[in-house]
């Protein structure tokens, strides 16, 4: 929409131009009347016209001189001098201020002035087109500049920035939908909240500072601001503050969207320019840790109770897989936040969710439980935690994951009837030791001929195979994780004979146990003790 300031001491011509025809089904929206120049004046710094059209002779101000102050704050404005007057009494002055049209007041009907309109219209989204590019060429360089105080000064002044008694700030936001998306430049739906997101911005930013904006990689925008009031810092911290939250709320209401902001600080010297690009992109990264929707105007510093001492890091995955293994439940707000917190970048938070996904997987491993009853069926895992926005989404996932594993051990719970699982329970606490059918029958105080057609029943299989795959997978993690001889390894999970024991693993596992230690199945866990460097 083309934003239209109208100008005429007489309200009469005012509201005649205002009501010939529907302003905005031919694409303009009226933002303001005035008077005389000096409200016009007023007006055009609290609206930002595309189009003024302004009559000449007015009181206070005239319009020849409101047209010259308008054209020295922002050159691209179109004006049209509307008169009653012959259009060769103003011809020079027309040509001097860069008028655009010059239409007589007795002369205008509905017709010609959609004609008129039609004309403007084209010129001015051209200009508008083409200034859009090239400021952006310009803001553009202007980052990838170092510190060369000429070059600076040089794209400053490509952009019409004044460059004495000036104040900057620099601002980096993404979409928060769109992050970790590499193919979102080619989707239809960012292309339309990336304009959109644009006009809030000249919306909010441009009404009374310089202002300028570029994409300067897939969902990665900065905005430059230059002020030259009076307020002193504080009161331009302030103002960019306000302008961003109005930024969000507004793309919220309008489009139900969030972005994420990083603000720079406020600085005075063109050459310092590089500086704070840069800490404008590091505060936006700072709002993984934050969430969606955020802003971050100052460095983050992290709670001093929350930092963890690495050699810490493998006791905190103990502690998963302990509370894991006794059945109690896990508060990832205080398990896993304090620690992911603790880290100083989303890569570390990265880095260590998987080891906490290998934490979890080998507590599958060890129970024998399908990953897929926990992950999803179609759920990589290490891929997953690539996709994770900020650290809200790695613990909510995490918390999910928590509940599935408990949610199938209930599941579990009512499944068996109470002597096969206290059958079951038996052979976790006793696998190392000799146990046979007798045994366990006398256990349970049932026969042991109503034992094997009740066990077989219920799980599936016989009794024999059960403990077997129990005591082979229990072989499987110790070859894994130590170095215990293979003969050690079969006494301690309960095979007295190393001959049997070699033959049911490699009925299982398709690999003789030395084999088995040497292949990649070995090789690709990691132990719940080590933790990578981050």
């Amino acid at each position: 929409m083309i934003k239209v300031l109208i100008v005429d001491d007489e309200i009469n011509v005012r509201d005649d131009l205002a009501t010939l025809i529907n302003w905005e089904e031919h694409g303009f929206k009226i933002v303001g009347f005035a008077s005389n120049g000096m409200q016009a004046l007023e007006i055009f710094n609290n609206t930002n016209p595309d189009l003024v059209i302004t009559d000449i002779l007015m009181p206070v101000m005239n319009g020849i001189e409101l047209s010259r102050k308008i054209h020295e704050i922002n050159k691209n404005v179109v004006i049209v001098w509307l008169t009653a007057y012959k259009k060769s009494d103003y011809a020079i002055e027309a040509v001097n201020i860069r008028v655009s049209k010059y239409w007589l007041k007795y002369a205008l009907n509905a017709d010609n002035l959609i004609k008129e309109l039609s004309e403007l219209k084209k010129e001015i989204l051209a200009m508008r087109f083409d200034q859009d590019l090239i400021n952006q060429i310009y803001l553009r360089q202007l980052l990838d500049e170092p510190e060369d105080e000429e070059i600076v000064k040089f794209y400053l002044q490509k952009l019409d920035v004044p460059i004495e008694k000036s104040s900057y700030c620099i601002i980096a936001f993404s979409l928060d939908k769109y992050i970790n998306q590499d193919d979102s430049s080619h989707s239809n739906g960012y292309s339309y909240i990336k304009n959109k997101v644009f006009e809030e911005i000249e919306k909010i930013f441009g009404k009374s500072n310089k202002c300028f904006y570029v994409e300067k990689s897939t969902n990665l925008f900065y905005i430059f601001c230059c002020f030259t009031d009076t307020n002193g810092e504080y009161g331009i911290r302030q103002k960019v503050y306000t302008a961003c939250t109005t930024l969000q709320q507004t793309v919220k209401f309008s489009i139900n969207e969030t972005i994420s902001i990083g603000i720079s600080d406020i600085f005075h010297s063109p050459k310092l320019i590089q500086k704070f690009y840069m800490q404008s992109k590091s505060r936006l990264d700072q709002c993984f840790f934050k969430g969606c929707n955020s802003i971050i105007h100052e460095d983050r510093k992290v709670d001093t109770s929350y930092k963890i001492n690495r050699a810490g890091l493998p006791s905190v995955l103990q502690t998963i897989y302990d509370r894991l293994s006794e059945r109690k439940p896990i508060d990832v707000n205080q398990y896993l936040r304090p620690v992911l917190l603790s880290f100083d970048n989303k890569q570390e938070v990265k880095l260590f969710s998987i080891e906490i996904i290998n934490c979890i997987k080998k507590f599958l491993d060890d129970n024998r439980i399908d990953y897929r009853f926990i992950f999803g069926e179609f759920v990589l895992p290490n891929s997953k935690v690539e996709s994770f926005r900020n650290v809200d989404e790695y613990l909510n996932w995490f918390a999910s994951l928590f509940v599935n594993i408990n949610n199938y051990f209930e599941e579990i719970g009512t499944r068996y009837s109470p002597k096969i699982k206290k059958a079951i329970d038996y052979i976790s606490k006793n696998y190392e030791k000799p146990i046979d059918l007798d045994n366990i029958a006398e256990e349970l105080g049932i026969t042991k001929i109503y034992f094997c057609y009740l066990f077989k029943k219920e799980t599936g299989t016989n009794f024999i195979s059960y403990l077997n795959n129990y005591r082979i997978d229990k072989a499987k993690k110790l070859l894994r994780t130590t170095d215990l001889k293979v003969g050690e390894i079969a006494n301690s999970v309960g095979f007295k004979n190393f001959q049997y024991f070699s033959l049911i693993f490699k009925k299982i596992t398709g690999k003789s146990p030395g084999d088995f230690r040497d292949s990649s199945d070995y090789n690709e866990k990691i132990n719940i003790g080590e933790i990578r460097e981050v």
